[in-house]
């Protein structure tokens, strides 16, 4: 069996072209047991997951994988020795994945629109509003929640009809990533950003914790640390990121 290779960089700050991510993310799932989603979206998980297994042999993780670096060898080599940790099973890609160009749906495949719903609003143009009906099913159900409270929340960019790269974003690629707006004081549908006056924290918890209802949902980025249950990001004081299997 020949070793897997990539054209470019993967992970933080790496050139993360779909088909590369999607062989590192194998080969993560086959070497740690990473349980990643083969998808091509070189997200938060996929870099975390990077790094982790980097700390496995070197002190100075940078969670990244190049074209023949220590990292892509040490991969190989634990596939090739089959070391795949034990009770972790072996990840396929998603059916499709494969024939995905640019890390879009499979082929054949159309994102669907979100269009309007109960307890939510949009401040994205409609055509970055596409999504997987895991995602879309997520973002109606936690709106026909935030509705019986009296409240809406802000739906942001998803994803173009056939997948692909949306500036300026790293993901929302294939339809299973949003971006959603906290939730202000005042009822209005304008930004607000953590420390902000019009900041409600109570109102956005309520959004959070309508998230974590939902199975689908596999992470919620935030940089409110008072809210329990999100991680912290760069640049996500004014916006919470959701991933959907």
């Amino acid at each position: 069996m020949s070793d897997a290779r990539i054209g470019s960089s993967v992970g933080t700050g790496g050139t993360n072209e779909a088909g590369d991510v999607r062989v590192v993310q194998d080969l993560l799932n086959r070497a740690a047991g990473a349980r990643l989603d083969v998808d091509g979206d070189c997200g938060p998980l996929t870099e975390q997951a990077i790094a982790d297994y980097q700390k496995g042999f070197t002190r100075r993780p940078d969670g990244r994988v190049d074209p023949g670096g220590l990292t892509l060898r040490k991969l190989n080599e634990a596939v090739a020795g089959g070391r795949t940790p034990q009770g972790a099973p072996e990840r396929a890609p998603a059916e499709g994945a494969p024939a995905a160009p640019g890390g879009g749906p499979s082929s054949g495949t159309r994102l669907q629109a979100l269009g309007r719903g109960s307890g939510f609003y949009s401040y994205a143009k409609p055509e970055r509003q596409f999504g997987s009906d895991p995602l879309l099913d997520v973002l109606r159900a936690v709106g026909t929640r935030l509705a019986r409270a009296g409240l809406e929340y802000g739906v942001g960019d998803l994803s173009f009809e056939q997948g692909g790269a949306i500036s300026p974003h790293k993901t929302h690629t294939s339809g299973r990533h949003a971006d959603l707006r906290p939730i202000r004081s005042d009822g209005s549908h304008d930004p607000t950003s953590i420390g902000d006056p019009s900041y409600s924290r109570d109102s956005t918890r309520l959004l959070v914790e309508a998230l974590q209802a939902q199975p689908a949902v596999t992470q919620i980025l935030f940089n409110d640390t008072d809210i329990a249950g999100v991680r912290t990001w760069p640049a996500h004081d004014n916006h919470l990121h959701i991933q959907v299997r």
